[in-house]
């Protein structure tokens, strides 16, 4: 089969071939297998919403298919792959109803608990709907199965035992706390969306979509808030990251803490598939914070939890522009996770320090297929800031 529209991967055909791959014939009206552990809880119906675990139909160390972190260097068909081997079971429930005596929320919220493969029995209802579902915040997933019974094993981790058992810890105290003791934020994320941190009875089921930009968006509010005290950098610093046709330039400049995130999407690619143009917007704040959501949604977030746990660690305060470019090999989108994990990649290689913003621009220009005036044009910081900075040094 050709690629007859003209991409270097049709999504249409990477589509087909993953479900023909999928052999679900053979499971049955019972799923076995080991979650990784992974849940989603959708959001369409709200407050009644389909929740459930999601299973591979095979046993072993699943951990990978539900752990961003793990997927350094992946291809974008490899993430596919990876993330369609995971029926994901269904239920209807009102998010309300967390904290409900019921056997099929205990053993999801089990499921939760747990931070190792979890062994689990799913009793299905009909047949196992073959779709594929792709969503720009959350990973993507497979078939959907709804469950009528579930039956798991579980040794649940003593971390999030202490949050669920806390019913007076806030939730963004419990995240916090989470973070503190190591879990990954993939995992917390999976927590909240679980229903299981937050005041008493007032617990409930978080969207999966809804509940990815919270733990990033309250996360790095909280790093940001320990860092507006510390001293700044003192030189430019860049660092680059790529997977899955993003470019990522992490510019950390001298000055107090500014965050901007830019993405640059050139045609045929998620956000851009027809126009024929390069399409580019942005985000900023300053250290007084937003007020609004960012317009161009959870990236904006995972890129500034990304950038300010790192400058937490370094006990110093930034300038931060995030510049993405998006190029035509990326047609599918597979989650916010691709910003927040290339970030955290990046700022751990040695930076770029060019000696003045001249060369800066250069590097921008070279590292970059948009063009340095549509950069400059749409950021704040490079435009009001560093722009301004290399003017003045004319004057």
């Amino acid at each position: 089969m050709k690629n007859l529209c003209g991409r270097k991967i049709c999504p249409v055909l990477l589509r087909y071939k993953t479900i023909k791959e999928l052999n679900l014939e053979k499971v049955g009206d019972i799923l076995q297998g080991s979650s990784p552990p992974a849940l989603f809880v959708g959001r369409y119906g709200y407050p009644l919403v389909n929740v459930g675990p999601m299973i591979p139909p095979f046993e072993g160390d699943t951990k990978i298919l539900d752990t961003p972190e793990k997927w350094k260097g992946k291809t974008l068909e490899e993430v596919v792959k990876l993330r369609m081997q995971l029926i994901r079971g269904s239920f209807r429930v009102r998010i309300d109803k967390a904290s409900e005596n019921n056997k099929l929320i205990e053993d999801l919220q089990l499921v939760a608990m747990s931070s190792n493969p979890v062994t689990s029995e799913a009793e299905l209802r009909g047949r196992i709907i073959k779709r594929i579902t792709f969503d720009p915040y959350s990973q993507p997933f497979g078939p959907i199965a709804r469950v009528k019974r579930l039956e798991v094993e579980a040794k649940t981790d003593s971390r999030i035992e202490y949050v669920y058992y806390d019913r007076d810890l806030h939730a963004i105290e419990a995240m916090e706390y989470l973070y503190s003791r190591g879990l990954e934020v993939s995992a917390i994320q999976r927590v909240l969306s679980a229903g299981l941190m937050g005041i008493g009875n007032k617990r409930k089921f978080v969207p999966t979509r809804w509940s990815i930009t919270a733990v990033d968006g309250n996360l790095s509010k909280s790093f940001i808030s320990k860092i507006l005290d510390n001293p700044s950098i003192n030189e430019i610093e860049v660092y680059e990251s790529r997977q899955m046709g993003n470019i990522f330039l992490v510019i950390l400049a001298p000055g107090d803490w500014k965050y901007e995130m830019v993405e640059a999407w050139h045609p045929h690619t998620v956000w851009n598939p027809f126009r024929e143009r390069i399409e580019i917007g942005g985000d900023y704040e300053d250290r007084m914070g937003r007020t609004d959501y960012a317009k161009i949604g959870g990236c904006y977030y995972a890129g500034r939890l990304a950038t300010s746990e790192h400058l937490m660690r370094r006990g110093r305060q930034a300038q931060v522009l995030i510049l993405r470019e998006a190029r035509e090999g990326y047609v599918l989108p597979v989650g916010v996770w691709v910003v927040r994990e290339n970030v955290r990649r990046a700022l751990k290689e040695k930076p770029y320090k060019p000696r003045n913003v001249g060369e800066l621009f250069l590097y921008i220009s070279e590292r970059t297929r948009t063009p340095l005036k549509m950069w400059i044009r749409n950021s704040k910081i490079l435009r009001d800031t560093l722009y301004q900075r290399r003017l003045s040094q004319y004057i």
